[in-house]
């Protein structure tokens, strides 16, 4: 008796115990079978129902981490899209745009610093930003040392003399870049404003045109008016009887050149104050003769 009971008793709990290895191993829908009626047997319909229950639990997190993983790769699939977009806009920006580490060396760069400079973007990599723009040291009133010191963006136009001649203005526009207080990094922004120098040049050369348009129309002004008075004396003095004939033609001779003098000053006043332009039938012949 005592035999079969050991025997009854072992059994069921050797399968117990099998099972909980199992369940251990990650193996939720192993399932016990156990008929003893009895508290074994109660024991193993707990012991399969904590199955079930881990199985359906391990069933939702497998759920879970399925969906959060297609979260995950949708949302690393956007961010790159949104990498590649703004990666994209910068290196297309006429602009370079250069990253300063504290040493004022490059972290990173657009493509568009290899117009600006010597160097590709690649190239340029832990280079201090003066070397990268030919120069042996630190430019003078340097923008990042600037922006680094007060804090606030700086900014300078520089002259550069190419290898062939040619002078390009570049503009060097600095700023901080802050993080938790303190001033890590620096945004350099070097863009070429040789074309806008150049219009800068023409516009002051055309308001000093103007000026001096402005200046000759009041002095052809005035002076046409003193032409005027000696003209009229001089038709009269011409037309009158009592004056000789080679008195006369000295008169005309100075008529002449007051006449000459007229359409001088008004030439001059024409280009200090042109008219708008008036389209006619005019004779080839005589313009070429002309």
């Amino acid at each position: 008796l005592g035999f079969l009971a050991t025997i009854q008793f072992a059994t069921p709990i050797r399968k117990l115990k099998k099972g909980a290895e199992i369940i251990t191993q990650g193996n939720y829908s192993h399932r016990l079978e156990i008929e003893t009626n009895d508290e074994i047997e109660q024991l193993a319909d707990q012991f399969n129902q904590m199955a079930d229950a881990l199985n359906e639990r391990e069933e939702l997190l497998e759920k879970h981490k399925k969906q959060l993983e297609d979260t995950v790769s949708t949302r690393t699939m956007e961010l790159k899209d949104e990498k590649e977009k703004i990666q994209a806009i910068i290196d297309n920006v006429p602009s370079a745009f250069i990253l300063l580490d504290r040493d004022f060396k490059i972290k990173t760069a657009s493509s568009a610093l290899a117009a600006l400079s010597n160097y590709e973007s690649e190239d340029a990599l832990a280079q201090p930003c003066y070397t990268v723009f030919g120069e042996k040291e630190y430019c003078n009133n340097c923008p990042s040392q600037s922006a680094r010191k007060t804090g606030k963006m700086a900014s300078i136009v520089k002259e550069k003399k190419l290898s062939h001649g040619e002078t390009r203005y570049l503009e060097h526009m600095a700023i901080p870049i802050r993080q938790n207080g303190s001033i890590p990094y620096i945004l350099e922004i070097v863009t070429d404003i040789t074309e806008r120098k150049l219009l800068e040049k023409q516009t002051i050369r055309a308001e000093k045109l103007s000026a001096i348009g402005e200046m000759a129309a009041v002095i052809a002004h005035e002076n046409r008016n003193s032409l005027t008075s000696l003209k009229l004396i001089l038709q009269f003095l011409n037309e009158s009887n009592e004056i000789q004939s080679t008195a006369k033609n000295s008169i005309e001779i100075a008529l002449s050149s007051v006449f000459e003098m007229e359409e001088v000053i008004t030439q001059l006043l024409n280009f200090a104050r042109p008219k708008p332009s008036k389209f006619t039938m005019l004779d080839v012949n005589q313009i070429i003769r002309e």
